[in-house]
């Protein structure tokens, strides 16, 4: 069952540095993606040096779509 594999998969915050210093986080949530494979996906838009930028983080777990057989 989908929710069963999505409860293995943590919520996550991933960090963007330029250097030591912080210059964004992107909430990375649970998915199953439309392959079937599970993994986490999380999206914002940054202003890095005046210029504005889309991140996206994607994890899939390897072999998480064969274990939905």
């Amino acid at each position: 069952m989908e929710d069963e594999r999505l409860a293995r998969q943590p919520v996550l915050i991933a960090t963007l540095k330029e250097g030591d210093e912080v210059v964004g986080n992107v909430l990375v949530n649970p998915k199953v993606f439309s392959t079937g494979s599970v993994g986490s996906w999380g999206s914002t838009r940054l202003e890095i040096g005046g210029r504005r930028y889309i991140v996206t983080v994607q994890l899939v777990e390897i072999g998480s779509k064969a274990a939905q057989a």
